[in-house]
């Protein structure tokens, strides 16, 4: 039964990819960034959160809303996870390396999750991708940022150095 139950889980999450993927292409194009957030991405993210078989346990004073206007989220990342199940309970905006716009099929779901890109070997591309997160706040949408200096399991979070906020 066990083993039933992991290829039905993995069926699903095949499925969900190629949903996604496919909306990407063809519906992500022709409508409104917060349509798709709200009605295609918070919707697949909690569908692959399912189907992987994780169990939520949701503990925020923010409230119900999906979007957090104005709002900045600082994570440890410990998983592939992280940020499909942070996408099911807030809409949040990432900032990402430039070569995952190299991914081929999945390099239009980055996109349509509001992925501002930098290239890291740039220092110089920190000042654009503080006005391209400023943007993203301004227009009232919701940033996320992983931490890097070290991963922790559980309810400790990590000291959080922002490189890149810091004052030009």
């Amino acid at each position: 039964m066990r083993e039933i139950r992991t290829w039905l889980r993995f069926a699903a999450v095949i499925w969900g990819m190629i949903y996604v993927i496919s909306l990407s292409f063809i519906l992500y194009p022709i409508v409104s960034h917060a349509f798709w957030r709200k009605w295609i991405h918070k919707h697949w993210a909690r569908y692959m959160v399912w189907a992987v078989g994780a169990k939520l346990e949701i503990n925020t004073t923010l409230g119900k809303n999906y979007i957090q206007p104005n709002t900045m989220f600082a994570q440890n990342h410990i998983s592939w996870l992280d940020t499909l199940v942070m996408s099911s309970v807030h809409c949040v905006n990432y900032v990402g390396k430039v070569e995952m716009l190299k991914w081929g099929l999945i390099r239009n779901v980055i996109k349509s999750g509001g992925t501002v890109f930098i290239n890291r070997k740039n220092k110089r591309e920190l000042v654009t991708a503080n006005k391209k997160i400023a943007a993203v706040l301004a227009d009232g949408w919701g940033w996320a940022y992983f931490q890097k200096e070290q991963l922790v399991m559980g309810r400790k979070f990590c000291h959080f150095m922002l490189q890149s906020l810091k004052r030009q």
